[in-house]
């Protein structure tokens, strides 16, 4: 909802596609790990949807936690029900911990790294990992083979 993946997605909004903004940035979530929006910017998956529509393509929201096991599965699948189906992926899911880094990286306690790279690396690997189905249905239908 916000820096590389909210610039991407408003770009394949410009080239026409429907972009589906999936993080756990939203106006509605009231849990403690949301960023609220502030009067400068806001962050959440509805205004990058909002910015996507705006560039003339077609942007919907869908909160999510990536954290949550089964919400990406299910995220994937009524992504790829409603549109009927799934031709790109961008992962770009990360997070900084509450107070940010401070000072330099070897000094920091582990329990940052698995904070940071709880929602990073795990984040990518369950949207890939539940995407790919969707994706190789789709290529397969319009006569393609497998995505790389």
């Amino acid at each position: 909802s916000r820096g590389i993946g909210k610039g991407i997605a408003v770009e394949l909004g410009r080239e026409g596609y429907a972009v589906v903004c999936v993080g756990r940035s939203s106006r509605t979530d009231a849990g403690p790990t949301t960023e609220r929006p502030t009067a400068e910017a806001d962050l959440t998956v509805e205004a990058t949807a909002e910015a996507v529509t705006a560039a003339g393509g077609r942007g919907r929201a869908l909160p999510c936690d990536l954290g949550q096991d089964g919400a990406v599965d299910a995220i994937m699948d009524e992504v790829a029900q409603s549109e009927g189906r799934l031709d790109v992926l961008v992962s770009s899911a990360y997070t900084t911990p509450p107070g940010r880094l401070r000072g330099p990286f070897w000094e920091q306690p582990m329990v940052m790294w698995d904070s940071c790279n709880g929602v990073g690396l795990r984040g990518a690997y369950a949207t890939c990992r539940a995407a790919a189905p969707h994706m190789i249905r789709t290529a397969a239908e319009a006569g393609g083979g497998p995505p790389l």
